[in-house]
């Protein structure tokens, strides 16, 4: 790197006049300083709300001792029913819980799937219109029709497409 000694432009290469100042013969070569950097800690990361939620939690005891062992969606496999660690994967909620916070703990809006064959992540990212080709679809219908007038006019925004349909224009 190069500097003008006049007023400390900076430049990659040496100029015979200064582009800045206008100098003539005034660049000399030096070495930049090399950038400090500085390690930031790590923040501490909060727990959301659902896991320091005590309600959540005593759901989610409640609704295992309901649990088949076995995947809802009719492949046969089974769910982590018997797993401490892995059983919440199992029990997936129909009505999204950020969303449906209104139902969010109801009795019904869970159904048994398994999570280490994917079928728990499909239900929750994928097009709600594929539920209907579950075996566990009738189940999801018979739960949201109980949880219907239970769901507030402000979070129907989110209900999704498929339900839309069969209850017709809210």
């Amino acid at each position: 790197m190069f500097k003008c000694t006049k007023c400390n432009n900076e430049s990659k290469k040496e100029h015979i006049v200064c582009v800045k100042c206008g100098s003539v013969g005034m660049y000399v070569s030096f070495e930049p300083e090399r950038k400090k950097y500085v390690l930031r800690k790590t923040p501490i990361v909060k727990k959301t709300k659902f896991e320091s939620d005590q309600e959540l939690k005593e759901w989610f005891e409640a609704r295992r001792k309901e649990m088949t062992g076995y995947c809802s969606c009719g492949c046969g496999r089974k769910s982590s029913k018997d797993d401490d660690r892995f059983y919440k994967a199992s029990l997936a909620h129909i009505l999204a819980k950020k969303n449906f916070e209104s139902v969010r703990t109801h009795p019904d809006n869970w159904i048994e799937l398994s999570f280490w064959e994917g079928h728990h992540a499909n239900m929750d990212n994928r097009s709600s219109e594929l539920w209907v080709k579950m075996a566990c679809w009738p189940e999801i219908k018979r739960k949201t029709a109980i949880l219907k007038p239970l769901i507030p006019q402000n979070e129907l925004k989110f209900l999704p497409l498929v339900l839309k349909n069969i209850w017709g224009e809210l």
